[in-house]
């Protein structure tokens, strides 16, 4: 559905790329469905672009070669130290809301964890809120 548009809609003046030398405005059409409009709504609001993918592919893969990109200057590609911090920050509070993994016990103050690092590719076991938060079922 895009077609190339010889002047820019905005300002009417000629365009020579994508977007318009004399005001910015990107010359595609805007989206019209409505998965592609809420994906545009998506990127714009959160800023998660293919460099988050990117990063977090190198993050996993080969983390000394994240550092090493990020200290020698080459920042652009990847997407930004803190923001990804934040959305790892936001994203562990939606999985632990949904399902808890980390629960505090009011009445001792104390932390317990259904994660460990003994307990990882074992079974998880199944307990109960009651019985989590030590009191009786």
């Amino acid at each position: 559905m895009n077609r190339s548009v010889a002047n820019c809609r905005n300002c009417e003046s000629p365009l020579a790329g994508r977007y318009c030398a004399e005001c910015g405005q990107d010359s595609r059409e805007p989206p019209t469905r409505l998965v592609r409009l809420l994906g545009l709504f998506a990127s714009h609001a959160s800023g998660v672009e293919g460099k988050v993918l990117r990063t977090i592919v190198a993050l996993l893969a080969q983390p000394g070669l994240l550092t090493r990109a990020y200290l020698d200057g080459r920042r652009t590609r990847y997407t930004n130290p803190v923001q990804l911090y934040l959305w790892c920050t936001a994203a562990f509070f939606l999985l632990n809301a949904y399902s808890p993994f980390v629960r505090l016990n009011p009445e001792s103050g104390a932390v317990a964890s259904t994660l460990s690092a003994s307990s990882v590719g074992t079974r998880r076991r199944s307990w109960s809120r009651a019985t989590d938060l030590g009191r009786p079922s």
